[in-house]
């Protein structure tokens, strides 16, 4: 997205998404363009104007408008409207001409985000050092992911790596197990079984009543407690594990009867993904050794002998120390300051207590690789001239265009915005539909599996049958595992939180009323209304901070509308774009 939409989209107070770009939709532009420019392809005569596609590769660079010296392009203007989310509707389809009454408000908005821009930069808002560090950020981390995207792009999953983590993934086992309470009666019986017959230990052990049979079932590995699913990572038909200690305290032995592996495109997608990603931190990983052969000299012996948890010579000496941990050609080196400084930021609260703890040498050796590995990535993407890449150069543009946005509003328009408690009570007042408890019921159910067995309960219901009597003793009841939807207890729920179709079946319900809803020809749930529970107005008190939040925004964007305009009115802007339509 261009730095105008990005600037746009503050003063829309919406966050840039993807829309529909409907085809056969074309951008009219005014005679005034002509000759067209050589990067506004796409071009021909219609009507006395020229027609370009509205969403093309080709028309992108089309000019819609000019403000002083910059130039809007057609793509700044499609990305706005779809940032907007503007149906093909409202960016205009009628014959009238005239861009405000077309594509006005969003080509109004790409007008007032380059006027605020301009006068940033007037007032030299970018050479700001807050401006000039957060710039600085932005570009070295734009520069080591472009970097980092260039050595990894032909990298591949290794597919041998891919298909172990996939077996592993849908491998499941069909286990038999036996609990014990104590670990040591499972150590015994795991001893017993490995040469024993595990169905005989079984019995003796249950009937001493020092195990539990469990349940014989298919178990996957990720669905497995950890200590369940180590115990069983290589395990064949016949395996019998030892006594998996588990976290109450008891133990289990498990026997492997049989093993299968499902099939599961999700699980073999994961993998991929998985082992790709890992090939690629293999990669990035060789690329900053020879980096380093390239560019640095590590004076490791240095590094090994730094101790920031010693006495002498301290902390806070450290921190000033002007040595060289790593030299890097034609750069600054990273410091045993630079070091210190940066192993601080690694402790949220400070490292006294991790210097106590002994845990901040732990950190050294990491913390100094990250920054050397950060430093030779910007020096190689620079070397590479990534900077001047395309993706790059906009990526960067739009950032800087943001900052300087950010502190115009911050610098310029945000001390005038004020709000007073009248300006947030009036809010209140005028959209407490905004500001209300939603709808909601006390609903508990009965789940029958044919709609004869429920309309003749809620006939029994009505007739002043207790519901939890009928829960207990009417037949036809789907069983709790089988349910869809579980509403066993009374418990309030949000409206519209429920399924769509119960949400149908409520409508107009009042407390104590009774209404069928069947998600399935297998289910028809009697629903009691327990209690129906209106929305509501919350208290102004409660909401107070959020509907002043919401007023100074308000109060923000029509400041900023505003300043904009007179800039405009005493600026150079001219308007190209004549209509937007078929």
């Amino acid at each position: 997205m261009t730095s105008s939409a990005i600037v746009a989209a503050v003063l829309l107070g919406t966050a840039p998404a993807p829309a529909a770009q409907p085809a056969g939709m074309y951008a009219y532009l005014k005679p005034s363009v002509a000759p067209v420019p050589a990067d506004c392809k796409g071009a021909k005569a219609v009507a006395g104007l020229v027609q370009v596609p509205l969403f093309g590769d080709d028309s992108a660079a089309c000019p819609v408008a000019r403000v002083g010296d910059e130039v809007i392009r057609l793509i700044d203007l499609s990305e706005v409207l779809a940032a907007s989310h503007e149906s093909r509707d409202e960016a205009g389809t009628s014959e009238k001409t005239g861009a405000d009454q077309k594509v006005g408000p969003a080509l109004d908005r790409l007008i007032q985000a380059r006027l605020i821009l301009e006068e940033a930069r007037t007032m030299g808002l970018g050479d700001l050092p807050e401006a000039r560090e957060a710039y600085a950020l932005y570009e070295g981390q734009l520069l080591r992911v472009a970097l980092e995207a260039e050595v990894t792009k032909d990298v591949k999953a290794d597919p041998a790596e891919v298909e172990k983590m996939y077996r592993e993934a849908v491998r499941e086992w069909k286990v038999r197990s036996v609990l014990f309470a104590k670990p040591a009666d499972g150590k015994a019986f795991a001893a017993a079984a490995k040469t024993g017959d595990f169905d005989a230990l079984t019995r003796k052990a249950v009937a001493d009543k020092k195990g539990r049979e469990g349940k014989a079932d298919w178990i996957f590995a990720r669905d497995a407690q950890p200590a369940i699913a180590k115990a069983l990572r290589s395990a064949k038909a016949g395996f019998v594990s030892g006594a998996v200690v588990m976290p109450d305290g008891g133990a289990v032995v498990l026997r492997v009867d049989d093993v299968r592996f499902q099939d599961d495109p999700k699980a073999r997608k994961i993998a991929g993904e998985t082992s790709l990603a890992r090939q690629q931190r293999l990669a990035l990983e060789r690329f900053y050794g020879e980096l380093v052969k390239r560019y640095a000299r590590v004076d490791a012996a240095l590094l090994k002998k730094l101790d920031w948890e010693a006495k002498k010579p301290g902390y806070a000496a450290l921190a000033k120390d002007p040595r060289a941990i790593a030299t890097i050609q034609g750069e600054k080196p990273i410091t045993v300051a630079e070091l210190t400084k940066e192993l601080t930021t690694t402790f949220f609260h400070g490292v006294d207590n991790p210097i106590k703890q002994k845990r901040v040498n732990k950190e050294k050796d990491t913390t100094f690789k990250k920054m050397l590995m950060e430093r030779l990535f910007l020096k190689e993407a620079r070397v590479r001239k990534l900077e001047d890449t395309p993706a790059v150069r906009r990526a960067a543009e739009d950032y800087r265009n943001a900052i300087l946005f950010s502190l115009f509003v911050e610098r310029v328009v945000a001390p005038g915005v004020k709000v007073t408690e009248a300006d947030s009570m009036a809010s209140y007042e005028k959209n407490k539909s905004k500001y209300s408890y939603p709808q909601m019921y006390k609903l508990e159910a009965l789940d029958f599996a044919t709609a004869k067995g429920a309309q003749s309960a809620v006939e029994r219901l009505r007739g002043g049958t207790d519901f939890q009597w009928m829960r207990a003793n009417a037949e036809g009841q789907v069983k709790p595992e089988e349910r869809s939807l579980s509403l066993d207890v009374a418990e309030v729920l949000i409206a519209s939180s429920l399924p769509a179709g119960l949400q149908k079946a409520l409508a107009g319900a009042s407390s104590g009323d009774y209404r069928i809803y069947a998600p399935s020809e297998k289910e028809f749930f009697v629903v009691r209304v327990v209690e129906n529970i209106p929305p509501k107005a919350q208290p102004y008190a409660e909401v107070r901070e959020a509907v002043a939040n919401a007023v100074r925004d308000e109060k923000m964007k029509a400041a900023v509308k505003d300043y904009a305009d007179k800039l405009r009115a005493a600026g150079n802007v001219e308007i190209y774009l004549a209509r937007i339509g078929s």
